[in-house]
């Protein structure tokens, strides 16, 4: 690789202490061995070691052992110097083994993180030649991870190859362009969810959810090592540079046979579809028809047109059969292969034209294709890195704070006390987190007042995407795994939920009977009251759930959730506490108005900020679950089964505070309204600032009207439309929850303490049947669980309907537990379904749910379940089935229905496809 770069002088003296295998990576594949390497721009002396200058000195490397690619070297801000990147042939690492021995650069190398097969290959050739040991890391892991360290933060990485229109005559109406293609780059973005096609020595497809969410979910053996085989056996080549210049020069259709071969142009089939001819009918199909030998330069050709072709063939069914309509091709087989990439963009354009139906395919490229391998490396190895150099920080006190440079920090890290943040790789990304020597694994005690503030020092712009957790002491800068993070994130904003649930829960009762107290125990004038202050909260509701989740969208989550986590309901159990009552007496109307407004604005307010709280942190569990359906269902049956547990316990704590104080409940509930607005402040930000709106979405945000029927205009997804109109008919269940105390009071004489005992086992069957269905979620999905909690929804609702002893409501609560999953499991469908059709984000679908379902719930749910239960309640005698629980039942079974529909119409329109 190096046999004929200088041999360095004195000068470049390294220190000892300092390993400058970190500044490498390698992907070995069996084909070519990849490197990047990191050329610091600091000039202190601990970086500054011979493998610059011999990197850099030159693009080629010995007789033709190696070569630098010059154009794709990028400076990186974030790592602080410029990425090279180096290639040499597997066939002869023992040639570029020698050379680094010669020139005494292994002295200053003792460990190199290694992808590929080649790090197991030829680890004892570096061990006893070298003495530097190769560290074998996970092949796809490091891919993706290099994928998305570029593509999310480097402009000029992604691009699409656009054909122009005479490739595609049958998309022309007139007017003329150039042939040829041209590249059309993507801002840098999250790609997720994506197809990955790495075409190496062979080729791996794998589907990615998020930077530690992949599976392998195809492949093929027909790779860029098949091609290159082929090519020594058709060809003079030696090199790739030459195979790909004379591939380019040739024309496949010299060899290929075509159909306007075999029908003398085009062919129209029986149904009426023309088949061009000018398109292949057999790959290499004329070459002994001709009977003398072809060129090479159209062997080469169409040799490159055929692997490529199958390549793209296998990855577009995969994208198919996993609904993902981004499919990313890299590997060093595009490398310089024009031919290849313009094969695979037209014939993902000629699927979308075959298929108007179907949602468009994007076949994306990569600048650095064949080099996320070693890419990936390289960022593990720096990862690894103990060593900073540290500066005196002039904006912080002497000897206090001390700024440092990060190998993964664009800016700064700072280390403040004894306490050291880092960027490290999390669920979603680079997130800032604290490193220190602790006994616990999760600590969230910090010295500062706010530790995700603290975090920020006076040039860093943390604070927000700051997410607080603390290492173990036997590694003080290896980051948790991602899934211990991410279960720790879902509990915290879960516990947040829960919280809320629990405080509204602790007075549900109490401010009913205070409201009537304070009308003087006059049921009709507190019945005109409560039904003109439920309209108003049903408004308000709406209208602050669909700004608020506008508003996290573009400024993240966490803003959001301490503005409507709690404090206005400190604010409104204090004066509830403190609320005067009255007499009858007329005389006292007016000293009542004061006290009246304060009691519409503020339970109004506590109302619409619960409702948006619980809304914004939906869009928080959306963001931790990356959108995947299965993680999105069981984070939700899990949030669910904690305000299940709130539940149950709140009504009964609420009995044992009335013994204290009629009023203590609000007391109580006060202070932990405050402890929830301060938890809240600790929330961790689960929305990256490169995910984020750049603007605020004002017409969907002040036209609470257009958030609700968002989703069910989306006409060019009926799909998702469908799941809309089910989400719709269960949400109408919720209105018998309206007239539950009356119908027991009706049909079994209960009152207000029954009522709170059932509330209480109604918490208990939604938490056994959360925590089942988080297990059962694992083995049979998401749409599993709506087609069974239809089903066992329905069946609650009729033995509801049945319920004429104490014992009836109890047991047709334990009837339906199956289907305490059948929201939270819709849901996660429609927000899959969202973001894969429409890219609507997770806010706007959030308050789109919620505001979809309060007007589902104003304009027909109640009015219809009201109805039904007033007519069967007016009947002598009474019916056996009460009206509005069977009109629910009606409601639970169209709703699994038409999700059965659906779902059976797109598979049947997948496979027909497929087939």
């Amino acid at each position: 690789m190096m046999a004929d770069s200088p041999v360095m002088g004195e000068r470049t003296q390294v220190s000892a202490s300092f390993d400058s295998g970190v500044l490498l990576g390698l992907d070995m594949g069996g084909s070519l061995v990849k490197m990047t390497f990191l050329q610091r721009s600091c000039t202190n002396s601990l970086h500054d070691d011979p493998l610059a200058e011999v990197i850099t000195a030159k693009d080629t490397y010995g007789d033709g052992l190696g070569v630098r690619h010059q154009h794709l070297t990028f400076e990186d801000k974030r790592l602080g110097g410029l990425v090279h990147f180096v290639t040499w042939q597997s066939e002869r690492i023992e040639d570029a083994v020698a050379a680094v021995k010669q020139l005494g650069l292994h002295h200053h190398i003792r460990r190199i993180v290694a992808a590929g097969g080649g790090a197991q290959k030829f680890a004892r050739l570096f061990r006893e030649e070298l003495g530097i040991e190769l560290v074998p890391a996970d092949e796809l892991a490091v891919v993706i991870r290099g994928i998305s360290w570029l593509t999310e933060l480097q402009a000029s990485e992604v691009y699409e190859v656009l054909s122009s229109e005479e490739d595609f005559p049958e998309l022309v109406s007139g007017g003329s362009s150039s042939p040829g293609t041209t590249k059309h780059f993507w801002e840098p973005t999250s790609l997720f969810p994506y197809l990955l096609v790495n075409i190496g020595t062979g080729v791996s497809i794998v589907k990615v959810k998020g930077h530690k969410d992949f599976q392998r979910v195809s492949g093929t053996a027909m790779g860029g090592g098949t091609y290159w085989a082929l090519c020594q056996l058709l060809s003079d080549c030696e090199t790739w540079e030459e195979a790909m210049d004379l591939a380019a020069s040739g024309n496949p259709n010299d060899v290929n046979l075509l159909v306007e071969d075999i029908y003398g142009g085009d062919y129209r089939m029986p149904t009426g579809s023309i088949l061009p001819g000018s398109l292949t009918a057999s790959f290499f199909g004329k070459v002994r028809r001709r009977g003398s030998a072809a060129e090479q330069r159209s062997l080469l050709a169409a040799l490159t047109t055929m692997v490529s072709q199958n390549i793209c063939q296998v990855a577009y069914l995969n994208a198919r059969i996993h609904n993902v309509n981004r499919v990313l091709f890299t590997g060093n087989y595009l490398r310089l292969n024009k031919i290849a990439e313009r094969t695979i963009a037209r014939s993902f354009k000629r699927a979308s034209i075959a298929n108007p139906g179907w949602e468009e395919m994007r076949a994306l490229f990569l600048t650095h294709e064949g080099y996320f391998g070693a890419l990936g490396s390289l960022l593990e190895s720096l990862e690894s890195l103990d060593v900073s150099v540290l500066e005196p920080d002039v904006n912080a006190d002497a000897g206090w704070g001390r700024k440092s440079t990060s190998f993964l920090d664009g800016t700064d890290a700072y280390a403040w006390g004894a306490d050291r943040w880092q960027f490290v790789d999390a669920t979603d990304g680079l997130h800032m987190m604290k490193t220190t020597a602790s006994t616990g694994l999760f600590d969230d005690d910090d010295e500062e007042e706010d530790g995700a503030d603290a975090a920020e020092g006076p040039d860093s712009e943390g604070g927000a995407d700051a997410v607080e957790v603390v290492s173990q002491a036997s590694s003080p800068t290896k980051s948790p795994s991602a899934k211990h993070l991410e279960d720790l994130v879902v509990f915290r904003v879960s516990l947040a939920a829960a919280m809320q649930t629990f405080c509204s829960a602790l007075v549900q009762t109490d401010v009913p009977a205070l409201l009537m107290e304070l009308f003087g125990d006059d049921p009709k004038r507190y019945a005109a009251f409560a039904s003109r202050q439920a309209s108003l909260e049903k408004v308000a509701d709406v209208a602050l759930v669909t700004m608020s989740c506008a508003l996290s969208d573009n400024l993240g989550r966490r803003p959001l959730q301490v503005v409507t986590g709690g404090l206005i309901g400190v604010l409104w159990n204090l004066f509830c506490f403190a609320l005067p009552t009255y007499d009858r007496g007329c005389q006292h109307r007016a000293a009542m108005i004061p006290t009246l407004a304060m009691v519409v604005i503020l339970k109004l307010l506590n109302s619409a900020s619960t409702s948006a709280f619980l809304a914004v942190n939906g869009s928080a569990m959306h963001d931790v679950c990356q959108g995947s359906p299965e993680k999105v269902a069981a984070a939700n049956a899990a949030a669910q089964s904690y305000v299940g547990l709130a539940v149950i316990v709140a009504p009964l704590v609420s009995v044992v505070l009335r013994k204290v104080h009629r009023r203590a409940p609000f007391v109580v509930c006060a202070g932990l309204c405050a402890m929830n607005w301060l938890q809240c402040r600790r929330l961790p930000e689960t929305l990256p600032k490169n995910e984020r709106a750049k603007q605020v979405e004002w017409s969907q945000a002040i036209n609470p009207l257009a958030s609700a029927t968002l989703l069910l205009g989306q006409g060019s997804t009926p799909k998702l439309r469908a799941l809309a109109i089910a989400y719709s008919l269960i949400s109408m269940t919720r209105s018998a929850d309206y007239v539950l105390q009356a119908f027991t009071f009706k049909t079994m004489g209960w009152g207000r303490d029954e009522s709170a005992r059932l509330l209480s086992f109604w918490g208990m069957t939604v938490f056994l049947g959360s925590q089942s269905l988080r297990k059962a979620l694992k083995r049979m999905g998401p749409d599993a669980a709506v087609r069974l909690g239809a089903l066992f929804m329905a069946l609650q609702e009729l033995a509801k309907s049945l319920a004429r002893s104490w014992w009836h409501l109890p047991c047709a609560l334990l009837l339906g537990l199956p289907s305490a999953g059948l929201e939270p499991a819709l849901k996660a469908l429609i927000v899959q379904e969202a973001r894969r059709c429409t890219g609507l984000r997770g806010g706007l679908v959030q308050a789109s749910l919620k505001t979809q379902q309060a007007l589902t719930l104003a304009a027909v749910g109640s009015p219809l379940v009201g109805t039904a239960f007033s007519l069967w309640a007016s009947r002598t005698p009474m019916p056996r089935f009460a009206w509005h629980y069977v009109l629910c039942a009606c409601a639970a079974l169209s709703s699994g229905a038409l999700h059965a529909c659906v779902s059976h119409q797109h598979h049947h329109e997948e496979s027909s496809h497929l087939s």
